[in-house]
């Protein structure tokens, strides 16, 4: 196994506590607004990070996402870099480096149907699966970090940034003023999900939809946006799943857009709430988020689980003793009259 594109074996993230907690990083003082906070599965458990910043006890699946992750980023790099793929063992020795390196820094918990065992296995499975689907794909760039601004002024957040999986070639055919067509080039955007689960266009939709703004907002053409879910081995009672790969191509239209600004809107009015109460009229932090930030439920997303979930303890749909005892209409009414009656 040799180093690929100048970088370490290991993912520094891996190793950087400033890393793995990136949902906290700021800019001139503010919160980072990031693509994947704006299709949270529940905003409770976004504000425990993103706004309390505070860090959840990581699962064996997330950790075994970021091995899976960083072993395409040095595969594409190195394509980048050479023109050819490296050969798929080294892309699996990677991924199992990086997934036995997470295991020394991290105490993980796992769900019932998971192990380190089956993660070794699943990850070795995945990265062979989509090993020829990298081979069509002409790669640009990796791990692209763009920014954008946010869509009304906070006192919270700084900006939009995230980074792009992977950037890759593409174009577009579209009719000329005048008749006939043209061609134009451009970048497809490629997202990498390693789960448990089919996604869908429906549940992607707004952070694809984010993805292409930010792409757009730098200059370039946005060809295409799509999700390479690779679904990890399944036995169920009455049959197995083997490891597949899902491509979700969400919808980019008006709607769309609008529900995208809709969505960016309420995570930066929530966020000056929280900001309102905590300063304003010394509300706890805590009390705070409890009832600007709703918790969803398991109905809701299978995600919503003791052992998914690093706040089931403390969220309110298992505690409802812990919710504070505030008027809410009535914080909200006196928030509304310190912005001039909004």
């Amino acid at each position: 196994m040799q180093m690929m594109a100048g970088k370490p074996i290991i993912d520094p993230a891996l190793t950087s506590d400033e890393a793995s907690n990136s949902v906290t990083k700021r800019v001139g003082g503010k919160l980072v607004l990031r693509p994947s906070s704006i299709a949270s599965h529940c905003p409770y458990s976004y504000a425990q990070n993103a706004i309390l910043g505070l860090k959840s006890k990581p699962s064996g699946a997330s950790a075994g996402g970021t091995a899976y992750h960083y072993a395409l980023e040095l595969a594409y790099d190195h394509k980048i870099q050479t023109g050819a793929l490296p050969p798929v063992a080294d892309i699996i020795e990677i991924g199992r480096e990086n997934w036995r390196a997470v295991q020394t820094v991290e105490e993980l918990h796992y769900s019932s149907k998971d192990s380190p065992d089956k993660m070794t296995d699943d990850l070795a499975n995945g990265l062979a699966s989509y090993y020829p689907t990298m081979n069509h794909i002409i790669p640009v760039a990796t791990e692209t970090r763009l920014r954008v601004a946010l869509p009304k002024p906070s006192s919270v957040y700084s900006e939009i940034s995230g980074s792009i999986d992977l950037l890759a070639k593409g174009n577009i055919v579209r009719p000329k003023i005048g008749g006939g067509t043209e061609t134009i080039d451009g970048v497809d955007i490629i997202d990498h999900k390693f789960t448990t689960k089919k996604s869908t266009t429906a549940k992607y939709r707004l952070q694809a939809g984010m993805y292409r703004v930010m792409v757009e907002s730098n200059g370039m053409v946005a060809t295409g946006s799509v999700l390479h879910n690779m679904i990890r081995s399944e036995v169920l009672k009455t049959k197995s799943n083997p490891t597949r790969l899902e491509l979700v191509r969400p919808d980019w239209n008006e709607a769309t857009k609008q529900v995208l600004r809709s969505k960016l809107t309420e995570l930066i009015d929530r966020a000056e709430l929280v900001t309102f109460l905590t300063h304003d009229l010394s509300v706890d932090p805590a009390d705070a988020v409890k009832v600007v930030y709703p918790t969803t439920t398991p109905e809701a997303s299978f995600l919503c689980n003791e052992l998914w979930c690093g706040w089931w303890s403390t969220c309110t749909i298992n505690n409802q003793a812990s919710m504070p005892k505030l008027n809410l209409l009535d914080l909200i009414s006196q928030y509304r009259n310190s912005k001039g009656g909004m």
